[in-house]
């Protein structure tokens, strides 16, 4: 049998080559599965009863900072407690040299002594003592010196006696009352220069006390003890420092425990926003005054506070409200010093759609979610966000009860395409930013 063109068999191989590979891709096509729906988890919004919250930026510090400083000259001997510990009221923190004190202290006590001295002297005048003694005795010469008289004057009209005898007589008692007016003059001016004594005396005896009891002050003060319970920070000093009566650095500092306070500001249309709002909280007992703390980790603050103080007009300059919160801290967690945020309950809105912020997506201003209907096909819908309560957010526009919304698995999403819902409950809005779990 005659061999074929060579031209036709290569045509003939092609062309079987051409149809294995076209039932093989056939075979390839009939084969290949349908894609799985990704899978998303889905929270199912209900109408929720939820206050509405303001939030301000403060910086925690502790109810009471107490400067401890040296209320005397001296170098330091001891510094008993450890720093950064919590100290009680009463608690030894530094010693100086009580040497200089002391012999101050003994130098006042001595001067106290002569003092008292000089007053025991000044109350036992000897000058007074002779003065009464003189009038004394001049008195006595009077009294004799009258009885004579008074015996010679009837004899001497009777003749009975000479004119010279009336006469020395008379003399003698004149003379015996002229004594006792200088004697009674003598013990006036005596009792007034021992009363002046006494009472320079006692003027000298109350400083002497007043030395002394100042001494003893100074004494005291080489010995510095904490004024209040606290937890006290470094020591700006060293043993064997030379520590005085106003240094710029105090030697440490005692914050207060078992409270912290929060200082922070508001604006001056907020202010003016919460007088309206404080009404409502007024009116609602469980609420009113409450805050709450919002520490730098996003952690929520065990304890309530209250506002404490706020300052008594605007600032000028910066158009701000200065205001203070405080909260219990029993276990000390809060430190003097953090920066946090005030949480501040202004209003109760009902019937409110909420969903967890990372639900919402953003484009060109423009935000929106997926919405899983019945179908379970993610459709795009437009939302109007409003206020935000911890992880969550109020949605004011574009979402109704009942509705499912995608929360986690986003990226995998394209829009108008089918989705393997799992339906997670909604996140509390007042817990900490959390992972939401993972779609299976």
């Amino acid at each position: 049998m005659p061999s074929k063109n060579p031209m036709t068999r290569r045509l003939a191989t092609g062309f079987a080559i051409a149809l294995a590979l076209t039932g093989v891709a056939a075979c390839s096509k009939k084969q290949a599965p349908a894609a799985v729906p990704p899978s998303v988890n889905v929270v199912q919004l209900a109408p929720l009863s939820v206050p509405i919250y303001d939030e301000f930026i403060g910086q925690t510090d502790a109810p009471d900072n107490v400067e401890i400083r040296a209320r005397v000259e001296g170098y330091v001997e001891d510094i008993p407690f450890t720093e950064g510990s919590i100290v009680s009221k009463g608690a030894l923190l530094y010693t100086l040299d009580r040497r200089p004190f002391e012999a101050a202290l003994e130098s006042s006590k001595a001067s106290l002594a002569q003092a008292k001295a000089m007053l025991a002297k000044a109350q036992e005048s000897v000058e007074l003592v002779r003065a009464k003694a003189n009038l004394k005795a001049s008195n006595a010469e009077l009294v004799n010196a009258s009885q004579l008289l008074a015996r010679v004057q009837p004899l001497a009209e009777q003749k009975a006696v000479t004119q010279a005898q009336l006469d020395e007589a008379t003399a003698r008692q004149k003379e015996a009352e002229a004594r006792v007016a200088g004697d009674t003059a003598a013990v006036q001016q005596a009792e007034i220069t021992q009363r002046t004594d006494i009472d320079a005396a006692k003027a000298v005896v109350a400083a002497g006390q007043a030395s002394v009891r100042a001494s003893e002050l100074n004494l005291g003060y080489t010995k510095i003890y904490a004024p209040v319970s606290g937890r006290i920070g470094r020591s700006a000093v060293k043993l064997g420092s030379l520590v005085q009566q106003g240094m710029a650095e105090p030697l440490t500092i005692i914050s207060t425990t078992g409270e912290i306070t929060v200082n922070f500001t508001i604006t001056e249309r907020q202010y003016l926003d919460l007088a309206e709002k404080m009404k409502v909280i007024q009116s609602d007992p469980g609420r009113k005054g409450q805050l709450q703390l919002i520490l730098a980790d996003g952690s929520v603050h065990p304890e309530v506070g209250r506002v404490n103080l706020a300052d008594r007009s605007v600032d000028p300059q910066t158009g701000t409200l200065g205001l203070r919160a405080i909260f219990p801290n029993p276990e000390g967690l809060v430190k003097p010093g953090q920066f946090a945020k005030i949480r501040a309950a202004i209003i109760q809105t009902d019937n409110a759609i909420i969903i967890p912020q990372e639900a919402i997506q953003d484009l060109l201003g423009s935000r929106y979610v997926y919405v899983v209907g019945d179908d379970n096909i993610a459709k795009r819908r437009d939302v109007v966000p409003g206020a935000r309560i911890g992880t969550m957010w109020v949605i004011d526009k574009g979402l109704n009860p009942g509705e499912r919304v995608v929360i986690e698995g986003l990226q995998k999403i394209r829009p108008d395409t089918p989705v393997t819902p799992t339906t997670v409950p909604l996140p509390d809005p007042n817990a900490p930013r959390a992972n939401t779990p993972s779609a299976s």
